[in-house]
């Protein structure tokens, strides 16, 4: 039990260092402490959102595209993470499946607005 408490607390901290990395703008530094973080919480939607821009501020749209992706596995009605998934995958010249992600916001305003 102590265990699973200290982990807990240290891996939260991987996630406050890299909310202190964004607001710095430290981006490589975000990276490393969000991918760290999900190590141990890869179910932490919003943080799978913040390496997605931590990868996007660094011009690695790939590495970006894949954290959008996964917070939109999470939690595919997420409008924000569909539309920063839109938006990576127009950059990449894949309009198809950027649609397909903006046709997802269409639905997402249902949850946001009930």
């Amino acid at each position: 039990m102590l265990s699973k408490i200290l982990s807990t607390k240290h891996n939260m901290n991987y996630r406050r260092k890299g909310n202190q990395c964004r607001d710095a703008r430290d981006w490589p530094g975000a990276v490393a402490a969000y991918t760290q973080h999900l190590v141990e919480n890869n179910a932490d939607q919003p943080i799978w959102v913040q390496l997605g821009h931590a990868w996007k501020e660094q011009g690695q749209l790939e590495e970006a595209l894949k954290a959008y992706q996964g917070a939109v596995d999470l939690d595919i009605d997420d409008a924000d993470a569909n539309s920063h998934l839109a938006d990576i995958l127009l950059r990449l010249g894949r309009d198809e499946e950027a649609l397909a992600a903006y046709q997802r916001l269409t639905g997402c305003g249902k949850r946001l607005f009930p």
